[in-house]
């Protein structure tokens, strides 16, 4: 028995709810953008075991995994993915498509732009602004913010290239 694959032209939109399962924040846009424009609805999932502050935000799309933290007034994006134990901190904002890795750590105050990827145990200190399309890489310390379209590495965090094709893997 082989597994029949599905393409969104096969689907009703007005039957399934839409999860984007990708780790790549550009794709996950692509995937997301072409099902809102044939009318799909998105599902939030949140783990059970998730920590979620009832002053914050969670757009459509959203997945969140084991004992995540999301603190007071922060905001998160449409289609994001927060991987097990990342700890979203207080009046954090966090843009569309955005992918965080294990145990990533934002302090308060923090901004990410739209479909920026931080890495596994990376770590940003408060009031720091990433912009979008940022790579942070596994294990970094973020003290200074970033702009857009630019990759960081190492602790301090040291930006080591632009990120032109906008791939994680």
């Amino acid at each position: 028995m082989t597994a029949r694959q599905f393409h969104l032209e096969d689907l009703n939109p007005d039957d399934v709810e839409i999860v984007v399962a990708n780790g790549t924040p550009r794709y996950r846009r692509e995937i997301f953008d072409r099902a809102a424009s044939r009318g799909f609805k998105f599902r939030t999932l949140i783990d059970p075991s998730a920590s979620i502050s009832p002053t914050s935000k969670i757009g459509r799309g959203v997945l969140i995994f084991q004992n995540v933290i999301v603190s007071s007034n922060a905001v998160i994006g449409d289609n994001a993915a927060i991987q097990q134990s990342t700890v979203i901190g207080h009046d954090d904002s966090i843009g569309k498509n955005c992918v965080f890795g294990l145990n990533a750590v934002l302090s308060g105050n923090v901004s990410i732009g739209d479909e920026s990827f931080i890495g596994v145990n990376a770590s940003i200190r408060e009031k720091i602004s990433i912009g979008s399309r940022v790579i942070i890489g596994m294990g970094s310390v973020v003290i200074r913010s970033i702009e857009n379209d630019l990759v960081a590495v190492g602790n301090p965090a040291r930006v080591i290239r632009k990120n032109i094709d906008g791939k994680i893997f």
